[in-house]
């Protein structure tokens, strides 16, 4: 994600929505890294969640915070995980899912 110039900015955060009975479930894993250039990349942090619980919240956050040599960016690449098939407990338990981001916002 291009923020189109260098900013100054503590916490970056995504939400992902879940929504089984349309076979959209959370992610199991983000990772967050962050650039000035767009070419070097540094790891801001990793969040793993068990994604696989019958009982989820309808929106999730995921945030990271940079330290402070991290803070000015431009760039931000966010690599997301799906689950890729629904868990035993759901209707139709190995078929495909969806993993959807509802929003990423940078403060």
């Amino acid at each position: 994600m291009d923020l189109e110039e260098v900013v100054d900015a503590k916490k970056i955060t995504v939400s992902t929505l879940y929504c089984p009975k349309s076979w959209i479930l959370h992610p199991k894993r983000i990772e967050c890294q962050v650039s000035k250039d767009g070419k070097r990349y540094v790891d801001v942090g990793v969040v793993e969640t068990d994604c696989m619980k019958r009982e989820q919240d309808l929106i999730k956050e995921f945030s990271f915070e940079p330290n402070r040599k991290q803070r000015e960016f431009r760039y931000v690449r966010l690599k997301v995980f799906a689950t890729k098939t629904l868990p035993s407990w759901h209707a139709s338990a190995g078929e495909g899912s969806w993993t959807f981001v509802d929003e990423i916002v940078v403060e």
